[in-house]
């Protein structure tokens, strides 16, 4: 079974400029699942690519407008399986 959702991928700025983070979260009509945090944007794009091939992930932004950004954001059809495999819970 597959389940369609908002996938957003976050760039997260911490309490210092030099620190920053990557998040997947999902948002579905049931309920959101609890983001994934990434310490590189690169190692978000291989658990991605890994658990959903089909993704082109040059679709994904690899610029950051200073502070939190959106980086992407799409509405994907996944199997439980690929959820399981990008992390994402409910």
């Amino acid at each position: 079974m597959r389940e369609s959702l908002r996938l957003v991928i976050q760039c997260v700025c911490g309490s210092s400029s030099a620190r920053r983070s990557y998040r997947i979260v999902g948002y579905s009509e049931r309920h959101t699942y609890r983001a994934v945090e990434f310490s590189s944007l690169d190692d978000l794009l291989k658990v991605l690519e890994s658990a959903v091939p089909a993704f082109d992930v040059k679709r994904v932004s690899r610029e950051s407008e200073g502070g939190s950004s959106i980086l992407f954001a799409d509405a994907p059809e996944l199997s439980k399986e690929q959820l399981s495999r990008l992390g994402l819970r409910e």
